[in-house]
């Protein structure tokens, strides 16, 4: 039987506050916008980003209500497989957050745009 991952707790609290923060930048949002949109403290935030402090699970669920996510959206060894193409790297993670977010209009855009994406083939310079 493999052997289970064992983690640094401090090393993934610390992991889980930048993701907190690069979703936060992301969304344009304030750490006063967020403390405020998942009713916590300004303190227990600034606490928490200063790394005096790590987060409680209650704390992350509050957070992830804030910024209107789920906890397998902040989890970073939470990703899963796509259609057999590997894991979801942090990159593709905050691009499907930002589509997530985005009006109706604007995410028909996106999906004909990437549908152009994959038909473009580009030429061969000599």
């Amino acid at each position: 039987m493999p052997q289970a991952k064992k983690y640094d707790p401090d090393q993934e609290c610390w992991k889980l506050v930048k993701r907190i923060e690069a979703i936060c930048e992301t969304k344009g949002m304030t750490k006063y916008a967020l403390a405020k949109a998942a009713d916590i403290s300004k303190s227990t935030l600034h606490d928490l980003f200063a790394g005096k402090n790590k987060p409680y699970v209650h704390t992350l669920f509050k957070l992830c209500n804030g910024l209107g996510i789920t906890i397998a959206e902040l989890l970073p060894d939470q990703t899963s497989g796509v259609s057999g193409e590997g894991t979801i790297t942090q990159e593709e993670r905050e691009m499907v957050i930002c589509y997530r977010h985005l009006p109706e209009e604007k995410k028909k855009n996106m999906k004909l745009y990437m549908a152009m994406l994959r038909q473009y083939k580009e030429k061969k310079r000599e």
